[in-house]
């Protein structure tokens, strides 16, 4: 599998597919972090859990502006191993308007690839 072959240390490995990847996440010495596959097995994009009060500041400015009753439970930098271009993925956590979020590093609004 390609998941053990690149990150042996690996642990709690969950995996969620969407329709143009497959992603793992798992623990690597108690570091929260994903790898996103594409449909062929090739590493797409990796990233690492952030806790959402150490988002960086223009991030929090853009949540602030355009999501001002929103809460972020979950955030991740995800860096795509092809360009090395950086998002943040955020995750909101009321039930009732669950979604996610992707800002680019400087705060600006990704639409999401459905």
């Amino acid at each position: 599998m390609a998941l053990q072959k690149l990150y042996p240390q690996a642990r709690n490995v969950k995996w969620k597919r969407a329709q143009r990847w497959y992603q793992a996440s798992y623990t690597q010495s108690r570091v929260y972090q994903l790898v996103r596959f594409s449909m062929k097995g090739d590493v797409e994009a990796s990233g690492i859990a952030v806790a959402p009060d150490r988002l960086p500041l223009l991030l929090r400015r853009t949540l602030t502006i355009h999501y001002p009753n929103r809460t972020i439970c979950q955030a991740a930098e995800i860096t795509n191993v092809r360009t090395g271009s950086l998002t943040y993925e955020l995750a909101t956590c009321e039930s009732y308007l669950s979604k996610t979020i992707v800002l680019t590093a400087n705060g600006r609004k990704v639409p999401r690839l459905r």
